[in-house]
């Protein structure tokens, strides 16, 4: 089978008025059992893309086309069926079942199978390490979890192409290499091989790929092997300045023995936060890493005051100009978004903690200007009109935007193109050296481990390492266990 798309053009229009050039006289031919990575700025037209191969949108211009090979002896199939499974970005966008096994028959079901076998479901489950997850409510998966999910459910729908747009940027590193294993796993042998289009950010996982597709202001400029790509670099993480001062600086945030309750109206993860005892302090770098469905996100927001009612005891003593709670980024900020425009939802933050209009505007333009989306361009335009990575650019500025003690930030590099990665670098920079302390959840460990200074490794809802990168012979062998060892190469080198 192939899929060929010949001089596609998207357009569509603004809230505000203006005409975007989504995709604009894009050709590209996909053949059966081919593995593509397609690989673009924020903003570049790869989510388009994924949308008119899954039939989900129509060219605006052009055309595509697909056709069966003339030996292909494999049962007819419409067009419609012959059109991709698409995982989206946003792992909620992907499930509608209320439990995991629900999901997972329903896309055997929708693959044509009328009658489903339980123990099918439970080999796809455990060919994605989420058996144990079987009776789980969606919702009360993590991120990653519900990723991993979203992914068995494209490869259970049959379809003869699946494109997976980012569906490793919340995955842990383990899962994250297991996905690549197993996406370009050598079954070329099958003859109803799937063809794979992998949308991601990581450049160095588009190396692996035989052909990688770069798109840039919704074109085509580059079709080929990786290793005539000179785009094939990633940008250094800059070691991170020290703080103003050297002293030692005031505690804002200690838990003891924290633990998790139930919360009316809250889905939770299954494994509870236990008996976590933790301090932050004024000038912290932290950085927090742990397997998928750890309790990262849930420990973030109790530490940013969501919960009121948990176990253990957690205090927080901060004063002066910053004397506001924590300011927290949510694992997908993009759902952070309601107001009309980008200028009203970013100055939303500010304007709560008590800046007028004129400061809160300021503010507002201030953290665009830094996160790449300059105030005079992107302010009146609304930011359901923005992709993915802009939407995450600008929920990520809301949160900056706000005067706070701490900032959270719940997995900032996810979806982020090289731009805005090295953006947030200069925003973590210059909170260092201002003394403003923050907390940044990553699975990322190379880039993690040059933005802090300090590390919290998490697993089964326990903090069991806090401590400096640089004290490598207490915490190598803490991450080996939960298969995170390899996964940053300048472990421990680092000076004290």
């Amino acid at each position: 089978m192939r899929w060929t798309l010949t001089d596609v053009s998207f357009q569509f229009p603004t809230a505000d008025g203006r005409i975007v050039d989504a995709l604009n006289g894009v050709s590209l031919t996909i053949t059966q059992g081919e593995r593509l990575a397609l690989i673009g700025a924020n903003g570049s037209g790869k989510s388009t893309l994924a949308r008119l191969l899954a039939g989900l949108l129509p060219p605006s211009s052009g055309h595509m086309l697909i056709t069966w090979d003339t030996n292909d002896t494999s049962p007819a199939m419409t067009e419609e069926q012959s059109l991709a499974a698409l995982v989206f970005q946003g792992p909620d966008d992907n499930l509608i079942a209320e439990t995991v096994a629900q999901e997972i028959a329903l896309a055997l079901e929708h693959a044509g199978q009328s009658r489903i076998d339980d123990g099918q479901a439970v080999e796809l489950l455990a060919a994605y390490g989420l058996d144990h997850l079987r009776d789980r409510p969606t919702q009360q998966l993590s991120g990653g979890e519900k990723q991993k999910l979203a992914i068995a459910c494209a490869f259970a729908s049959g379809r003869d192409l699946i494109v997976l747009d980012e569906p490793t940027s919340h995955l842990d590193p383990p899962g994250r290499r297991e996905l690549l294993e197993y996406l370009l796993s050598d079954t070329s042998e099958l003859p109803n091989r799937p063809a794979l289009v992998l949308i991601t950010q990581y450049i160095e996982d588009t190396r692996r790929f035989p052909r990688v597709v770069v798109l840039e202001s919704g074109q085509v400029v580059f079709d080929g092997p990786p290793d005539q790509w000179t785009g094939m670099t990633r940008a250094a993480s800059p070691n991170l300045p020290q703080p103003l001062t050297n002293a030692e600086h005031p505690v804002i945030v200690r838990t003891e023995n924290l633990s998790q309750l139930a919360q009316d109206r809250w889905p939770l993860p299954n494994n509870p936060l236990t008996d976590i005892s933790v301090e932050i302090r004024a000038g912290d770098a932290i950085g927090l890493c742990g397997p998928i469905g750890c309790g990262k996100s849930t420990l973030a927001y109790h530490l940013a005051g969501l919960f009121d009612s948990y176990g253990g005891t957690i205090e927080r003593s901060w004063d002066g100009a910053r004397g506001f709670p924590p300011a927290l980024m949510i694992q997908f900020p993009e759902r952070q978004l309601f107001c009309p425009t980008v200028g009203e939802d970013v100055a939303f933050g500010p304007r709560a903690r008590g800046s007028d209009i004129a400061r809160a505007k300021e503010l507002a333009s201030a953290a665009l200007d830094a996160l790449g989306l300059p105030f005079a361009h992107f302010a009146r335009r609304s930011p359901f009109d923005l992709s993915a990575g802009q939407q995450r650019r600008v929920g990520m500025a809301g949160v900056t935007a706000c005067p706070a003690p701490l900032y959270i930030l719940d997995e900032p590099t996810a979806a982020l193109d090289a731009d805005g990665l090295e953006r947030l670098q200069r925003v973590l920079a210059d909170w260092r050296k201002s003394g403003i302390a923050y907390l940044v959840i990553s699975h990322d460990l190379d880039w993690l481990e040059h933005v802090t200074h300090r590390v919290w490794v998490m697993n089964s809802g326990r903090v069991i390492f806090d401590g400096d990168w640089t004290d490598s012979s207490h915490l190598a062998p803490i991450l080996q266990p939960i298969g995170f060892a390899n996964d940053s190469a300048a472990l421990g080198v680092r000076p004290s």
